[in-house]
């Protein structure tokens, strides 16, 4: 996602897809992991996320934090889904050194808006996530920091 953020607050974002997601800080990777050695049940499993978001409350979100206007283009999910696997076939065969935004994998993950359940971390490990929108604000206060991000 930084990749992602870097490129809206550069204006090389074209386009996004709809859908939604599980976001996770990595802080709250790194206080889970922590809280599950200190606190956890032997043999048990925790699921640790941040915040469901659908694209466009991240798009709201990246703009509030940036200052720029999310891309135009919003491509709906089945026409990103053809795509993304024509890429899948044509990206590894022809130009294996492209970047790859999304896989047809993503898309469909995208497009299934999957929710995890971190009732067991919370209550078991008083897990408690931080916020997506800090978690954006701080990444992009280090990549200004960085000189990543161009002038508007």
């Amino acid at each position: 996602m930084g990749r992602t953020l870097l490129d809206f607050a550069n204006g090389k974002l074209l386009a996004y897809v709809p859908g939604g997601f599980e976001f996770v800080a990595v802080r709250d990777i790194v206080e889970g992991h922590i809280l599950a050695m200190s606190k956890g049940r032997p043999g048990q499993k925790y699921i640790f996320s941040s915040q469901f978001l659908t694209v466009d409350e991240l798009m709201d979100i990246f703009e509030e934090v940036t200052g720029r206007d999310r891309p135009s283009i919003r491509i709906p999910g089945p026409i990103m889904s053809g795509i993304a696997e024509v890429a899948d076939f044509v990206l590894p065969r022809f130009f294996p050194n492209v970047p790859r935004r999304f896989t047809s994998g993503a898309v469909r993950i995208l497009r299934m808006h999957r929710r995890a359940d971190i009732s067991k971390a919370k209550n078991e490990l008083d897990y408690q996530p931080t916020s997506i929108k800090a978690s954006i604000q701080s990444a992009y206060d280090d990549f200004l920091r960085r000189g990543l991000i161009a002038s508007k």
